[in-house]
């Protein structure tokens, strides 16, 4: 590396709790690429990876169809407005200055096109601008799902596929503590048991998990209680349109 050339530190951001909140980000040096949901909670971001089709995006994000079409429209709103720093699976008329992810220069540098996330095309794309650094924070792949869904079995070995390359590459990882990435509890056949941040990582994650499960029964606790209070409106009207048609009823007659 020359003198001139200023070191390429790229800090890929998640949104799993609580490290994504230790990441760089009052530091210049580092440059803060981002995706999905924590888009509108971190500090700054530098690049925001977008590679699911606009129809795709911000599912789950909301608890009605109608709050999620407003969150997309937001969310949607905020690419347009990082113009060039939105990387995109392709432009729309919404996002005309967006920037296209490379697809084809990542596939030349990696033929074959392991990809089953958005964190493994970012991690690829910072290999390629030639990047000295590279630090997850917020990302552990550790949950298991069905399909796609299922980080631990499907989308983190690619993961860690790619950061594999960028270390046999000489890039430096930085990975917090807390996440599992890279990780193992012991050496097979050699050692026991040992805090090795793996304890740590799946505390960080239950304690994740209990808040989700705290806000879910929060939002299900206030439609039920909209729905409460819907359904005696309801009778409210019904009642209404029985002594309507009451009185109706005798004027008639």
């Amino acid at each position: 590396m020359s003198e001139d050339k200023k070191p390429l530190k790229v800090a890929i951001i998640g949104t799993a709790e609580p490290h994504w909140r230790s990441a760089p980000f009052a530091d210049d040096s580092w440059q803060i690429w981002t995706c999905g949901g924590i888009f509108n909670v971190v500090p700054r971001t530098d690049k925001h990876i977008e590679i699911h089709d606009k129809a795709e995006t911000c599912r789950g994000w909301a608890q009605t169809p109608e709050q999620e079409a407003s969150a997309r429209a937001v969310y949607w709103q905020w690419l347009a407005d990082k113009g060039p720093d939105a990387i995109l699976k392709r432009r729309l008329p919404e996002t005309p200055e967006a920037t296209e992810y490379p697809l084809q220069a990542v596939l030349h540098a990696f033929p074959d096109g392991y990809f089953t996330n958005s964190v493994s095309y970012m991690i690829a794309l910072a290999i390629i601008e030639g990047a000295d650094e590279i630090g997850l924070w917020g990302i552990d792949m550790a949950l298991s799902g069905s399909g796609v869904s299922d980080e631990y079995g499907v989308q983190r070995p690619s993961v860690e596929f790619y950061l594999g390359i960028a270390m046999a590459s000489g890039i430096k990882l930085h990975l917090p503590p807390e996440t599992t990435l890279l990780k193992c509890r012991r050496l097979y056949g050699f050692d026991g048991p040992s805090d090795d941040g793996f304890n740590r990582a799946a505390a960080a994650k239950v304690d994740e998990l209990l808040n989700r499960q705290q806000e879910i029964k929060k939002a299900i606790a206030q439609m039920q209680a909209s729905i409460a209070e819907a359904e005696r409106d309801l009778r409210g009207s019904q009642w209404a349109l029985e002594v309507a048609g009451y009185f109706q009823r005798n004027m008639e007659h």
